[in-house]
């Protein structure tokens, strides 16, 4: 399934795609991004405050899903991948309203990059978190990057 059939599935419409910012990429330019030499498509990840997330030597943190799943070296199948050592970044819509950040503002939160932006093009002010696998690193301190919400 390629990027635009992915995103249909997701219940997101193609009059949002390019909000977005989801991108093809070959294996040259995944591994340029991520460190994996994987063609596929990335999800760049952006902050608060709408800038990207940098990773290594100021580039930007993007999650790579390949075109053709991964196997890890638990044998896992690994359907999206993260730059190694770069930790994990909640995942901050460009659908999601600037004011469900506010403090107090109800909002929910799932995993993955494509569940989010279905709930925020559909209404519902939503955080998305990488999978479970994502968050076993120590690189970075989760506590800074993940805050707790009134829901």
């Amino acid at each position: 399934m390629n990027l635009t059939e992915e995103l249909l599935a997701s219940a997101l419409p193609l009059s949002v795609h390019h909000l977005l910012h989801y991108r093809e990429v070959t294996a040259a330019e995944a591994f340029d991004l991520t460190g994996h030499k994987h063609a596929g498509w990335v999800v760049p990840m952006n902050g608060p405050d709408g800038k990207p997330y940098q990773w290594e030597e100021g580039k930007t943190f993007c999650r790579l899903k390949p075109t053709v799943p991964v196997l890890g070296k638990d044998g896992k199948v690994a359907k999206y991948l993260t730059p190694r050592g770069a930790g994990c970044r909640p995942y901050l819509s460009p659908l999601l309203p600037k004011k469900a950040l506010e403090p107090g503002r109800d909002k929910d939160y799932t995993e993955g990059e494509k569940k989010s932006d279905s709930a925020n093009h559909h209404g519902f002010p939503t955080i998305g978190l990488s999978g479970v696998d994502a968050f076993a690193t120590t690189a970075v301190d989760k506590a800074s990057h993940c805050r707790s919400s009134k829901t």
